[in-house]
């Protein structure tokens, strides 16, 4: 423990002192005699002083080398504000003797590798590169710096990726264009390249993460991958192994959120309301995850959901103001969307419509037809609730001009009954021919509906009993 002896002589007096005290104020006896022996550059033997053998003494070495670096290190930032800057570390050779200052940036170190965190890696490599250069372990550390400089590459490159997959994702769940969905195969594959190269955790849940949302909200099959529950599973695994690693720390409710919509889909509702909760308990801010996770789908499945169960009333006890990028386009439709929809399920269909019929006004859906159907065919339907039949016959014939209009939309058989159905509903007609009609269409739209790319699920109780007034 030569190094040690070199920085315990190298403390100045000042600073000596107050390690000396601070460890009589802890009853550190043995690590009080070590350190006084050190400082006074006594001969005796040591074992013997301390009464102990070679092994306890080398354990009680490396505990006070231990307690000498954070000691060095608390002081010094205590009086340092940028404790994670370049220029911060690198003052550490100029300010200290050598052999202290690399004591001291091991310590920071050995918090940074806790953390896993590759730019701070960077920093303290680009430093201790520099402190050992007239050593043998310059090449030992310029070869960590490259390493971690590669490792934040990669995984800078992993979250850009990951972004475009939920930017691309949006945009399949508002147009239903199998262009999208090529996309998204791509940006799978590119991200499984970064990730054999570089087997990071963090890379690795990013790629869990693409491949959970494609098996959750597309048709791609991706028969050589784990199932979804298996792949959440291994997911929060990671997460568990690194519990001092933030960076990770946000995929926790990101699962959470894709268990929700797990159990949702294959029909578990009591499991899927435990993961709604503790979703919904961050409602405020859970559309800031956009760039994450199709984060704005739990609006939609929130009211699905709550629906199903009977518990509308909770629309009405949530933030009136939710968090989330404006320049966003596909959080910020579907938000709006979403106060619609919550506003028709409070009673308030008046209310409901001009929003809906604000977002049509201020928003291009050109190239969504997708998220068009779904809000013209809302508002067709609230305008039928209200007794405006002539405002929803008018929706429905542009619609149906739209979707019967193009091969485009021949996978639309949902959207297309639904407009019949609907508009024979308008004509008011209660002859026994038009309600087996129109229990026929119900039938029909209910068979389409549920064995493609569905509409209206925020609507499934509306339409389930669309008929029975009429039936009556």
């Amino acid at each position: 423990m030569d190094k040690l002896k070199k920085i315990i002589l190298q403390l100045d007096q000042k600073n000596y002192e107050a390690f000396e005290e601070s460890l009589v104020k802890t009853n550190s006896d043995k690590f009080l005699i070590l350190l006084r022996y050190y400082r006074s550059n006594k001969t005796d033997n040591l074992p013997e002083l301390l009464h102990c053998n070679e092994n306890a003494l080398y354990v009680l070495k490396s505990r006070l080398f231990d307690k000498t670096q954070k000691y060095l290190l608390e002081n010094h930032n205590s009086k340092n504000v940028e404790k994670n800057s370049f220029d911060h570390l690198s003052q550490y050779l100029i300010d200290y003797p050598r052999d202290t200052a690399i004591a001291m940036l091991h310590e920071i170190e050995k918090k940074y590798l806790q953390s896993n965190d590759p730019a701070s890696l960077t920093t303290i490599y680009s430093v201790l590169k520099k402190a050992y250069y007239h050593s043998d372990k310059h090449y030992i550390y310029s070869q960590l710096y490259n390493k971690q400089v590669a490792y934040a590459i990669s995984l800078e490159k992993a979250d850009d990726i990951l972004f475009s997959f939920n930017k691309n994702l949006a945009n399949y769940y508002f147009s239903n264009s199998s262009t999208d969905l090529e996309i998204l195969v791509l940006l799978k594959n590119e991200l499984k390249n970064i990730y054999a190269l570089n087997k990071s955790h963090k890379i690795e849940l990013i790629l869990n993460t693409v491949l959970i949302q494609i098996l959750l909200f597309t048709e791609i099959e991706l028969s050589d991958e784990e199932p979804v529950e298996d792949i959440i599973q291994k997911s929060e695994s990671i997460i568990s192994q690194y519990p001092e690693d933030k960076h990770i720390e946000q995929y926790k409710l990101i699962l959470s959120f894709f268990k929700f919509e797990y159990y949702k889909k294959i029909q578990q509702f009591k499991k899927a309301l435990s993961y709604f909760e503790i979703v919904n308990a961050n409602s405020q801010k859970w559309l800031l995850q956009s760039n994450y996770c199709l984060a704005f789908k739990f609006l939609f499945s929130k009211i699905e959901v709550l629906t199903k169960v009977d518990r509308k009333e909770d629309l009405l006890a949530e933030p009136e103001d939710y968090y989330f990028d404006h320049y966003d386009f596909y959080s910020t439709v579907s938000f709006k969307f979403y106060d619609a929809l919550k506003k028709y399920h409070a009673g308030q269909t008046k209310e409901a419509i001009v929003l809906l019929n604000k977002i049509i006004d201020n928003s291009s859906f050109v190239n969504f037809p997708h998220m068009e159907f779904e809000i013209k065919l809302s508002l067709a339907y609230f305008y039928y609730k209200k007794k405006d039949f002539e405002l929803a016959g008018n929706i429905l014939k542009n619609l149906s001009r739209k979707v019967n209009g193009s091969d485009e939309f021949n996978n639309y058989n949902n959207v297309k009954t639904f407009i019949k159905l609907l508009t024979s509903i308008l004509a008011e007609k209660k002859t026994p021919a038009y309600l087996s009609k129109q229990a026929g269409l119900l039938e029909q739209y209910n068979f389409h509906n549920f064995s493609g790319r569905k509409i209206l699920q925020y609507l499934q109780q509306d339409t389930d009993t669309i008929l029975i007034p009429k039936r009556g």
